[in-house]
């Protein structure tokens, strides 16, 4: 008897390390700690709208830009075609645009990152030397 009291003793403490757990929650709607950068670098669907290129559906690709700490290049932004790529920097769950000129158009505005890195909805302005037009956009990550 003494022995087997000897042995539950020993295995109490024991029993007390080995905890019963839920398993960890990988839902893609979390979203991974780390460089934001990251998780958008790749390919995206974009889907346009504009008054005067009215709807437009093209590809694109985000390119982590490795020289500075938040920036981005966006590959066929605006659909100018590839090896074209804009410059924007990211904050958080924005993408901000630069408004230096590009291709013969200046665009200024923001783009908001979901939640799970999915999606990053678009409200920007291009100036085209004579006017200003406004174009909303939802790009989605394949």
């Amino acid at each position: 008897m003494r022995k087997y009291l000897l042995y539950f003793l020993l295995l109490l403490p024991l029993a007390a390390l080995v905890t019963s757990c839920t398993p960890d929650d990988n839902d893609d709607d979390n979203v991974p700690a780390g460089d934001i950068r990251d998780q958008i670098d790749g390919t995206w669907k974009s889907q346009e709208n504009s008054a005067t290129y009215g709807q437009q559906n093209y590809y694109v690709d985000i390119i982590k830009d490795t020289t500075t700490s938040s920036g981005i290049r966006i590959d066929n932004f605006f659909n100018m075609g590839a090896g074209k790529r804009l410059s924007a920097t990211v904050s958080g769950s924005t993408i901000s645009l630069s408004s230096s000129p590009f291709e013969g158009f200046v665009f200024s505005g923001n783009g908001t990152i979901s939640s799970n890195n999915k999606s990053i909805n678009w409200s920007y302005t291009f100036f085209d030397g004579n006017e200003t037009e406004q174009v909303t956009g939802t790009y989605t990550k394949l």
